[in-house]
């Protein structure tokens, strides 16, 4: 997925997101001394708001990379007038996603600063910094490991046949993970939120029943 460089304006405020809170906002309005104010004399004091789209930023783009694993393993046999069979079961789904184009809270914030002769980088400056933009990698994956065992036999005889018996346990762990890019999660990419995730839970379960052919 590609998109245009990405443009910040002033007139708004950007609420920027960190791990588990918000870090400070960012707004794009240049203070009086800043090199690119043009109200920095006494007949028009105040502060300029900005906008500018940073050419020197690659494309917004986004990559995804999707492995998908999955393993199966049974046996089945017969001990007597019992007939059994178990089975392995693993399952593990990854994905890798890397953007590009954000930009760098740390770096951008070089352009605010106090009222002053030196209050603030310049635009120019800002665009031409190589570090105005970081790349950016967000991990998830999701994965199941099963085992189950049954087992079958008959025995006595009704009118219809003989009568059936199953029986069996399945055990299972689940488990998701999402790990977002440590910039992120510190807050240092604008308007960016994040989530992280590391969880897992265990299903038991097992059955029995009856074939009664009447």
């Amino acid at each position: 997925i590609r998109g245009a460089p990405r443009a910040i304006s002033g007139l708004t405020s950007n609420r920027n997101f960190l791990l588990g809170g918000e870090a400070p906002n960012f707004q794009a309005i240049l203070a009086v001394g800043h090199p690119d104010n043009p109200f920095n004399n006494d007949a028009t004091p105040g502060r300029a708001a900005v906008g500018i789209r940073f050419s020197s930023l690659p494309p917004g783009n986004t990559e995804s990379n999707i492995k998908q694993y999955r393993g199966l393993a049974g046996v089945r046999g017969t001990f007597g007038s019992w007939d059994w069979e178990t089975a392995l079961l693993w399952n593990r789904t990854e994905r890798e996603t890397k953007e590009f184009g954000f930009l760098f809270l740390p770096v951008l914030r070089q352009m605010l600063g106090a009222p002053g002769p030196a209050s603030g980088r310049s635009l120019a400056s800002i665009n031409a910094d190589p570090n105005l933009s970081v790349p950016l990698k967000n991990v998830a994956s999701a994965e199941i490991r099963q085992i189950d065992a049954k087992v079958t036999t008959e025995f006595g005889q009704l009118a219809g046949g003989a009568i059936g018996f199953a029986a069996g346990v399945e055990l299972r762990q689940e488990s998701i993970g999402i790990e977002t890019d440590k910039n992120i999660a510190v807050g240092n990419i604008l308007g960016l939120s994040n989530t992280a995730l590391d969880g897992k839970r265990n299903v038991q379960s097992a059955f029995f029943e009856f074939r009664t052919p009447f």
